[in-house]
């Protein structure tokens, strides 16, 4: 990296995002390079590259919902002003990429942000840029213009490079700035030193930077989030109070958007399975494949597979903020706009937040901390794919009942393609604290794997046993943990700061 490559003080975390964008920039390569940047809105991509392009003294411009001429002139005054052309202007899109595209002595970021809102009025944008990039065009050598594509809307941006798609192949960066992940979340909002307050939030908002505006820079206050929540995400007048229906509602992707918060809707109240899902919206089964796609593409759904069993991933809610809306303010929001005491909304929900909420959320840290935090020797091998897993051998836990799921999977891919079992566990997101009976369930599921593997996998050696617990474990299960080197216990302050 260069001399400029240090992130700017302004700049929260992203050093990730930061490094690979300064690399682009400072790429040593004297012709002209394409790169896109996006995520949905509020995570920061304006910030970061108005940054960037203030450390490189680079030309930023964003599009707005307007008409393709309208925006070519207020592109014109913007790059009149950067460039001190004054009275420039832009007879055509042509003329303007020419422009925009001149040879650069030095690294040069040139930004077009919401670049979505041109193609939408404009479709042959992408073409007139890909002419210009050609490598006979004029901006093929020494010139050291840094084109930045920005947008919001996943699909249409992922579909700029697509298969026969003008861009396709001449992009070398693809950057996609995601919320951030509940660690960074923490120090965000100033909870890094209470990682049970840091869950209970990242719960409700997720990571999305922006949100701590929203809410006027009010953070939990001694880590009280059910008040924070009243007064922030339960009170009409603040701006997060429907935040989970607009920013839904803003997604241009999703055209149906009955359809679409439908979908969103059935998951968030714990329908995970496509078929099921497809039976709750009334659809007949395959009957919603394209919508599936797009409400993945867009970024508000994901699929998890199965460890175990390939063919029966489940489905799971990407944005907390969503979550929250549609189980706790939308069914209130009538009472809540008349002046319903918001303490009695949330008292009434508690068991809604704990287990749709809450219990998911925890799922997600457990499997995002399984792959990237834990440490190697955690697990006996590599992750390469964890999640819940439904079990085919009829088994029973220590009350006599059939275990037929389990939270927690992890499985180890070979370089020859054999899959290893390495782990099973559960997850508990309850305020009691879990003592030796769950570890009494985990013991016979993997008492059985270990002597007679899943079809498809195999299991070298015993076989760990995790649980996860928000409110962490009796002296009873702690005792046993220390004594049984297979055993995993993973409390909130392992989640958010240990290995």
């Amino acid at each position: 990296m260069t001399e400029n490559s240090s992130r700017p003080a302004e700049l929260f975390a992203r050093e990730r995002e930061w490094s690979r964008l300064d690399d682009f920039v400072s790429a040593p390569l004297d012709s002209c390079l394409l790169g896109l940047v996006y995520g949905r809105r509020r995570q920061g991509k304006t910030t970061l590259l108005q940054l960037l392009c203030a450390r490189y003294g680079g030309f930023y411009w964003q599009a707005e919902e307007t008409e393709a001429a309208d925006n070519l002139a207020s592109l014109s005054t913007a790059y009149a002003a950067w460039s001190g052309t004054a009275g420039m202007r832009f007879e055509s899109w042509d003329a303007a990429i020419a422009q925009l595209l001149l040879r650069k002595a030095s690294p040069t970021p040139v930004v077009i942000d919401e670049v979505g809102r041109v193609i939408d009025k404009f479709p042959s944008l992408p073409s007139i840029i890909q002419r210009h990039l050609a490598p006979t065009g004029q901006s093929a050598s020494q010139n050291w213009t840094r084109l930045i594509l920005c947008g919001s809307a996943f699909g249409k941006m992922r579909r700029l490079l697509d298969g026969p798609a003008p861009l396709r192949g001449r992009a070398t960066l693809e950057l996609v700035l995601q919320p951030f992940d509940f660690r960074t979340a923490a120090g965000f909002w100033g909870l890094e030193s209470n990682p049970t307050a840091a869950f209970e939030l990242f719960s409700l908002v997720g990571g999305t930077p922006a949100y701590l505006t929203f809410a006027a820079g009010d953070r939990p206050q001694a880590g009280d989030v059910p008040s924070w929540a009243c007064r922030r995400l339960l009170d009409p007048s603040s701006a997060l109070f429907r935040e989970g229906r607009i920013v839904v509602a803003e997604d241009e992707e999703l055209t149906d958007q009955k359809l679409y918060w439908g979908m969103l809707g059935t998951v968030a109240s714990g329908v995970r399975r496509w078929g099921d899902i497809e039976a709750t919206l009334g659809a007949s089964r395959g009957s919603m494949a394209h919508s599936l796609r797009t409400v993945m593409d867009a970024g508000w759904l994901a699929r998890r597979d199965d460890p175990i069993r390939k063919s029966r991933s489940t489905y799971e809610l990407l944005e907390p903020i969503v979550r929250f809306y549609r189980l706790v303010t939308s069914p209130n929001e009538q009472r809540l706009t008349r002046g319903g005491d918001a303490r009695r909304v949330w008292l009434d929900a508690e068991s809604t937040i704990a287990s749709l909420i809450q219990g998911p959320q925890l799922e997600q840290l457990a499997y995002d901390w399984t792959l990237v935090h834990a440490a190697a020797d955690t697990f006996g091998g590599t992750v390469s794919v964890v999640g819940p897993t439904s079990l085919t051998r009829s088994m029973a836990d220590a009350t006599g009942q059939p275990i037929r799921d389990l939270d927690f999977a992890a499985v180890e891919t070979t370089p020859r393609g054999a899959r290893r079992v390495l782990a099973v566990g559960e997850v508990k997101a309850t305020s009691a604290r879990v003592g030796p009976a769950l570890l009494d369930r985990l013991d016979r599921v993997a008492t059985a794997w270990e002597a007679s593997p899943p079809k498809g996998t195999m299991v070298t050696g015993p076989l760990k046993r995790v649980l996860f617990s928000r409110a962490g474990f009796t002296n009873d299960l702690r005792r046993v943990g220390d004594r049984r080197p297979e055993v995993e216990l993973v409390d909130l302050p392992r989640l958010y700061s240990g290995e």
